[in-house]
């Protein structure tokens, strides 16, 4: 089988260069003198055109049953041509005015006294029997009572101090103060401090329950978190805690 290596390896070189050139002649005399050098030839290996088939499509397979899916199509199909089409109305307002006729305004009998109220199931006014003052969730005043024929609660709303009937109307509800901040300011008044001495000694120190200046007692020198010394103590009248402020000591180097 070696001695066919030379063959293949001429035959690869062929079909790599193009076609009616010098080299493709001179490869193909050479691919001749190799092949007529062999002792047993019986067979020629055959050429790349030889070897390469077209593809032929398959014939058509003939049309069998229909699946399922495409009998419900065409049923689905079928139902929609047989409906009739059903006119949309056109968007907007029609062009064309539909007919229209009023409805009668409700009949009801006159009123003959204050303590009538219209009754929704008689569907007319009727007498309250026995009414009742009441002041309704507006805080308007009103008379209650039952309808004298189907038992029906019956409302009526009066005018507010009016007298219906020998009866006083319902006293006005109580005035909810609205939510929020008050739009009106209310009057304040802050009481002055008895600012009686004033502070003319270093010692003094404001006392915050007597609002006023007052001597500081047993006062020692400290110095607060923010490097500045003042001095603390207690008030001499109510015990209260006092601080005053006071300036650094000077030295002979400063």
């Amino acid at each position: 089988m070696r001695s066919w290596d030379p063959v293949r390896k001429l035959e690869k070189q062929r079909r790599a260069s193009p076609a009616d050139t010098k080299r493709w002649l001179r490869e193909e005399r050479e691919l001749e003198r190799v092949e007529a050098s062999l002792p047993s030839v019986q067979w020629k290996m055959p050429s790349w055109a030889n070897l390469y088939r077209p593809y032929v499509k398959p014939p058509k397979r003939r049309p069998g049953r229909p699946s399922k899916r495409a009998e419900r199509e065409r049923a689905q199909a079928e139902r929609e041509a047989a409906k009739e089409p059903v006119v949309k109305r056109p968007p907007g307002r029609p062009k064309v005015k539909r007919p229209y006729t009023r409805r009668k305004p409700l009949l009801l009998s006159e009123s003959k006294s204050d303590t009538e109220a219209y009754c929704v199931k008689c569907r007319d006014r009727r007498e309250i029997p026995d009414p009742q003052p009441v002041a309704l969730s507006n805080g308007r005043p009103a008379l209650k009572g039952t309808c004298p024929v189907c038992a029906t609660l019956l409302t009526r709303i009066v005018k507010a101090g009016k007298d219906t009937a020998g009866r006083s109307a319902a006293p006005a509800a109580p005035v909810k103060r609205p939510r929020g901040r008050p739009r009106v300011k209310r009057p304040y008044s802050r009481p002055k401090p008895l600012l009686e001495s004033e502070g003319k000694r270093d010692t003094e120190g404001y006392c915050v329950k007597c609002w006023d200046l007052r001597e500081i007692t047993d006062p020692q020198r400290v110095t607060l978190s923010n490097g500045r010394p003042a001095l603390k103590g207690t008030c001499p009248l109510c015990g209260a805690r006092m601080t005053r402020i006071v300036k650094a000591e000077k030295t002979d180097q400063g």
